[in-house]
Parts: C-alpha cells; sequence; structure tokens
C-alpha cells in the first residue's frame, strides 16, 4: 500500500477492489492526493473504528475512502447533523469535543457491502445544515 502514498486518489471502484481484503479501511488526502492510509485486517471487538482520524486531523486532510465492511462512515463537524441524523433507528455516533465545544464526530449505520452509498455520503457537499441532513437521509433511503 506505500505505493500509493503520493498518487491521486484512484475511482472509488479500484479502491474498493485494491482493498477487499481488509474490513476496515479509511484514505486520507490533501489536494486529492493520498496522505495517509489506515487498515485493520481484524476487526477489533474493542474499538472497529481505529482507522478513523480525530476530527481535528481532518481539518487539513480529507476522508476521500473508508470501507467497514457492515457499516457506512459519516463524518460531520456539524453537531446538529450529528444530532439530528444519529435519531435514525440503527444509526450511532462518535463525537469529539473540547470541554463543551464540539470539534466534530462519524455517524454510523448498518449497511453491508454498500459501497455506492459510502461514496455517496463523503462527495455531500452542502451549503447548509438542513441541506446536509437532507441529503444524507436521501441516500441512506436510496
Amino acid at each position: 500500500m506505500q505505493w500509493l502514498i503520493g498518487s491521486p486518489i484512484l475511482p472509488w471502484k479500484d479502491m474498493v477492489e485494491i482493498f477487499e481484503d481488509y474490513p476496515a479501511v479509511a484514505v486520507y488526502t490533501v489536494n486529492n492526493e493520498i496522505e495517509m492510509i489506515k487498515t485493520s485486517q481484524f476487526m477489533d471487538m474493542n474499538n472497529p473504528y481505529r482507522v478513523l482520524l480525530h476530527p481535528f486531523s481532518l481539518k487539513k486532510m480529507t476522508l476521500s475512502f473508508v470501507k467497514f465492511n457492515d457499516l457506512i462512515v459519516i463524518p460531520t463537524f456539524s453537531e446538529r447533523v450529528l444530532k439530528t441524523l444519529v435519531e435514525n433507528k440503527g444509526w450511532t455516533a462518535l463525537s469529539y469535543y473540547e470541554g463543551y465545544v464540539f470539534l466534530g464526530g462519524y455517524l454510523f449505520y448498518p449497511c453491508r457491502a454498500c459501497y455506492d452509498k459510502q461514496e455517496k455520503h463523503l462527495s455531500v457537499k452542502a451549503l447548509s445544515v438542513d441541506d446536509e441532513i437532507t441529503m444524507h437521509l436521501e441516500i441512506y433511503n436510496s
């Protein structure tokens, strides 16, 4: 995988194929070039999310590809998006705070091998919090 570092992000289907043997993968980019790849060959029962970086790192890097075999992962910097979407049945969240200040988080919902939906969630670029919520719900319900 080292050969991917510094190269442009590949098409989604190619990334799925490259990482097919890993149950958890996250690829982070800067200016569409791969900066970091985190993988897990085994789903750690205590912390299956260890491939995900603290949201502070997402201010500098972009989560451009993520694959969990049984989950969709949605990063967000909006506490309202996180709190609204986690109310859906089966959704969970991982939140990061500094004191009482929300730094960011991840939303998860179960979906087996839903790579197309995952790609759509990561491509959401909303102008408002309401738009972001609506767009993620539309993808979820599709």
